[in-house]
């Protein structure tokens, strides 16, 4: 739940969380995400059976076009391969790899 200090119709300013994010597809099922507050979960679509996982997740950065892995996250980090998750006010990019399974 997202919780949102009080503010007035009339203010000129509302306190608002500051989140987003992209996502870009770099294989069958290969993934980056960027962004900041986000938590991103995966379905597989035109197969009601089967279910999506996360296989791995690795932080990272990008140095002169080449994408430089850093920590890899574990099963606690990534809801035992459930979702992905960026928090708020940490900016982030994450590159992940998927698998299905029934």
């Amino acid at each position: 739940m997202l919780y949102f200090p009080f503010a007035q119709a009339s203010d000129d300013v509302w306190p608002t969380p500051t989140t987003g994010a992209i996502i870009i597809q770099t294989g069958e099922e290969e993934y980056l995400v960027a962004g900041t507050g986000v938590v991103v979960t995966f379905k597989v679509t035109g197969d009601d059976s089967m279910n999506a996982g996360i296989l791995q997740v690795d932080e990272g950065i990008f140095e002169n076009g080449s994408w430089k892995p850093g920590r890899r996250l574990n099963g606690d980090q990534i809801h035992q391969g459930r979702h992905l998750r960026i928090p708020e006010g940490t900016y982030g990019i994450q590159k992940l790899e998927l698998y299905s399974y029934q």
